[in-house]
């Protein structure tokens, strides 16, 4: 619910671009149901004592209803897709954004590589919920809209015989969706520790040829890849099985078709030119229907991976300016401590009692073994942790 409400206000920003998109996919789907009509009547029409003019009316229509599907279905996918890509545009700057205003303290318990995976890789993964997505899926639904009420038109008894192997799908849809969104969560998370590893140790090169420790890395970055690839292998294994699940569905439709169509045309019941539209109109709905698995993969993938990035997006910063605090109108540039203690982990003060007063252009040096503080001190004078009493 938390995601609907963060990706709610960049649709509707883009709502008319998506309400025109929706409105050129009727028409796609318009014109497209058209043709089989066309086929149904040019074929009943050869039964009897034909023209070749005639025939070659029936040919331009199909030509005519084909070249308008394909200028409405372009239409529709320029307002989706731009939609979806200037979606990415205010997503990426949103992202952005919100990294800038994290403090110091975030970015010491998230590296830096994941970060930059969640900005990239699971950015476009939500991306494609918001294009594609969002296009396919509504096609399926325009597509069964518009092809039953034609299927039934043409015979009931063919079309409820042609949708039994249709509530397959919903247990498909449930099993393989699932197992999709679990597996490409855990490979964009490995995605992001495998950043990580090539961010340091590119960032890092110098300090690693000091101390020569090229294989200790190489060896490090294998095993991160080595287990990035095989989450992608059973990522893989499961989609690779999905789509020909349904695609086997859809099979097992057109037999159906073919084998009670064909009593139905021995019987006279319906004519040749009825069957073969009934068979068109099938075959339109395979593609939706095989689109389908892709589609539940996006939304899938776009979910696991817009969690990802909700997390950043829902990160608070525990650097708080309180109310009544002190808005001096000009800094003279004196430092003051008095009795400052701080701390990164319960219990484990880093400093403790610290009292000192530099004034006004004057210089303090700042001497210790590692580990004492000294930076701490620094970072806090800058304000990049929360300010302790002191």
């Amino acid at each position: 619910m938390n995601t609907v409400r963060l990706l709610l206000p960049y649709v509707k920003k883009y709502r008319n671009k998506y309400i025109a998109g929706v409105f050129f996919l009727v028409f796609t789907n318009a014109f497209r149901m058209a043709n089989p009509k066309v086929v149904q009547h040019a074929i009943d029409y050869l039964k009897q004592t034909f023209v070749l003019s005639e025939l070659a009316m029936f040919a331009g229509l199909i030509i005519r209803f084909a070249a308008l599907e394909g200028v409405f279905s372009f239409l529709m996918r320029r307002s989706i897709i731009v939609a979806s890509r200037e979606i990415e545009n205010d997503l990426r700057n949103d992202f952005f954004g919100k990294l800038l205003t994290l403090p110091q303290s975030y970015y010491q318990n998230h590296p830096t590589g994941d970060i930059m995976s969640r900005a990239t890789n699971d950015l476009s993964a939500v991306r494609m919920i918001f294009g594609p997505g969002i296009a396919y899926s509504t096609n399926t639904v325009m597509a069964f809209l518009f092809v039953i009420p034609m299927m039934l038109h043409i015979s009931p008894t063919l079309t409820m015989f042609a949708l039994i192997p249709f509530p397959i799908v919903a247990i498909l849809v449930n099993r393989f969706g699932k197992a999709i969104y679990k597996r490409f969560e855990k490979v964009q998370e490995q995605l992001g520790d495998l950043t990580t590893v090539a961010q340091e140790n590119l960032s890092g090169n110098t300090v690693i040829k000091w101390f020569t420790q090229e294989k200790h890395e190489i060896e490090k970055f294998r095993v991160q890849n080595e287990t990035y690839m095989y989450r992608s292998i059973d990522h893989v294994k499961v989609q690779a099985a999905f789509h020909p699940s349904l695609a086997l569905t859809a099979g097992l439709a057109l037999a159906m078709i073919i084998l009670f169509g064909g009593r139905l045309v021995i019987n006279d019941q319906i004519t040749i030119g009825e069957f073969t539209a009934f068979m068109l109109y099938a075959s339109i709905l395979i593609w939706p229907f095989i689109a389908l698995g892709w589609v539940i993969g996006v939304f899938q993938q776009g979910a696991a991976s817009m969690k990802r990035m909700q997390k950043v997006f829902d990160a608070q910063s525990d650097i708080i300016e309180k109310e009544d605090a002190l808005k001096p109108d000009v800094l003279h540039g004196e430092i003051e401590f008095s009795k400052l203690a701080f701390e990164y982990e319960e219990n484990r003060p880093v400093l403790s009692d610290i009292t000192l007063h530099v004034p006004a252009q004057q210089t303090l040096g700042v001497i210790g073994p590692t580990g004492s503080g000294k930076t701490t001190l620094i970072k806090l004078i800058s304000h990049l942790y929360p300010l302790p009493d002191g």
